[in-house]
């Protein structure tokens, strides 16, 4: 603090100038969020900072300030990502003021991240965990360096009471291709169905195509781009909240610019996928990467073929409750001929997170309060 001399004053009157100082905590449960930037060759992670001003010399907080979101890139040269205080901002997502001094992190929480390799634009799909029912899920998209293009707030029919988040979206040529909750109320039902929907970067607020199961047991968990389709990989209850309840996992074949489908075979991961019942969560990630498909599939353009995380073929054992089944990263090709469903390849690597993009080398992954992990191919 300093003292200062008051004008037309009498002598001696002066008045105290408080000197705040900014600080600032990068929360320790920022990176929720990251996908690898192909066009740029970067990494664009997600992290909330709480930035607030205490009394100069001393830690007695003045003013609680705001914590910030903030959407982050790495170039590939200043990797491996050791933690949140690399890179440099790309875009302030929320500012959200606070009362009270912050340990976690904010009130709006980024979903998914996804970078087109061909334009180099990018997604976010993010809510704010202190809003609704209805709940909310907002939609931007942005240029290579942060620039906003469009925005749309997706509300969530208020018909099953949990929040809905998305768990997987991609980027091609200008379309966003994502599973969004399905606009139309399900009041029938306790489960909330995901869709398949294409956007244009430009006008995300604007949907007319869309693809859907058709069944809410039914739920779809990745999406990834091919010349001529999408592909989207989903996960199955049968007989679902009685007993012997169980799930089967399929791939289907969709037309990249009407969504139309034009295939589904069934991914039968495990040689008995018919014969016995399979043991099965739903909630957080299990219904959208459950214990069959194991997470997200990918299909990889580089190859012509598919790249899955999560159980491995190779390590199946039908006594599940003996043996727990291998998780790996692995590579399988669909056999649209015979009765087989698909060739795989090979385990290429261990497990990894979801979810999953495509980095030059290989992929990279990550899961909530986790840095992003890579692996070669």
């Amino acid at each position: 603090m300093a003292l200062t001399q008051l004008p037309n004053r009498k002598q001696n009157a002066y008045t105290v100038d408080v000197q705040l100082e900014t600080r600032e905590v990068i929360l320790p449960s920022s990176i929720k969020a990251t996908t690898w930037d192909l066009h740029g060759n970067r990494l664009l992670y997600t992290r909330d900072v709480w930035r607030y001003q205490v009394l100069g010399g001393t830690e007695d907080i003045q003013n609680f300030g705001h914590v910030d979101t903030e959407v982050m890139a790495v170039p590939a040269d200043q990797l491996p990502l050791t933690g949140p205080t690399q890179g440099t901002r790309l875009v302030l997502l929320d500012h959200l003021p606070v009362d009270a001094p912050q340990n976690n992190s904010s009130m709006r929480i980024p979903e998914v991240l996804a970078a087109d390799p061909v334009t180099g634009n990018w997604i976010v799909y993010s809510h704010r965990i202190d809003v609704g029912p209805p709940y909310i899920t907002d939609l931007a998209a942005f240029s290579p360096a942060g620039g906003p293009i469009s925005s749309t707030s997706l509300v969530q029919p208020d018909d099953v009471g949990l929040r809905w988040e998305v768990p997987h979206a991609v980027l091609q040529d200008g379309f966003l291709y994502a599973i969004e909750r399905d606009f139309r109320a399900n009041p029938d039902g306790s489960n909330a169905p995901g869709i398949v929907v294409r956007r244009q970067v430009g006008t995300v607020g604007s949907l007319s195509i869309w693809w859907s199961a058709e069944d809410e047991s039914n739920f779809p968990h990745s999406v990834s781009v091919s010349e001529e389709h999408v592909f989207v990989a989903a996960t199955k209850l049968f007989n679902p909240g009685g007993f012997g309840t169980f799930q089967r996992s399929y791939l289907y074949w969709l037309n990249n610019e009407t969504l139309a489908q034009a295939e589904v075979r069934q991914l039968k991961f495990n040689p008995t996928d018919d014969d016995f019942p399979r043991p099965f969560k739903v909630g957080g990630w299990e219904p959208t990467g459950s214990r069959n498909t194991g997470g997200i599939v990918l299909y990889d353009p580089r190859a012509g073929n598919f790249v899955a995380a999560g159980l491995s073929p190779d390590g199946y054992n039908p006594d599940w409750f003996v043996q727990s089944p291998t998780r790996a990263l692995f590579r399988f090709a669909p056999a649209l001929l015979g009765s087989e469903p698909f060739v795989h390849i090979a385990d290429v690597a261990g497990d990894l997170p979801i979810p999953m993009s495509f980095t030059a080398t290989g992929v990279c992954a990550n899961d909530a309060n986790q840095l992003p992990e890579f692996r070669d191919l």
